[in-house]
């Protein structure tokens, strides 16, 4: 269960420094855009260690982060999928121009890059695991 997590914050761990292999890029460094996502990078990283050598208290941890981590998605991204806002497309678009799209971006619905597909899936898989650790499933 543990390598899922740290797998994820390696993940996660992307979007701190950015990912660009010649004219491949995944992701741009958030310090340059979001800086805000630092924060939750170490509140993440310190739930993983917490997890990693107190699971006990680690796995609370967790689960609130993947809950909030998705209500804040919530709030600022699913509901722009469902009923789009030109504006935030617009936005969304070019700041994310440069990065990796598996599928194309498009002007009329909010189309999240490649990155950030595999980090929601990631991130939900993640919460659906902590959900069946905590119930003893595992």
């Amino acid at each position: 269960m543990a390598w899922l997590f740290v797998f994820s914050f390696l993940f996660y761990s992307l979007n701190i420094t950015g990912f660009r292999i010649k004219g491949f890029v995944l992701c741009t460094s958030c310090l340059k855009g979001e800086p805000i996502d630092l924060i939750y990078w170490v509140i993440y990283g310190a739930s993983v260690a917490t997890f990693l050598f107190a699971p006990q208290i680690g796995q609370w941890m967790l689960l609130l982060i993947f809950v909030l981590f998705h209500v804040v998605q919530a709030i600022f991204t699913y509901r722009f999928w469902i009923w789009p806002n030109q504006k935030k497309i617009d936005g969304y678009n070019r700041f994310f121009a440069n990065t990796h799209h598996i599928i194309k971006a498009s002007n009329t619905a909010l189309v999240p890059d490649t990155f950030h597909i595999i980090l929601f899936l990631m991130f939900f898989v993640n919460l659906i695991a902590i959900i069946v650790y905590k119930t003893g499933c595992i």
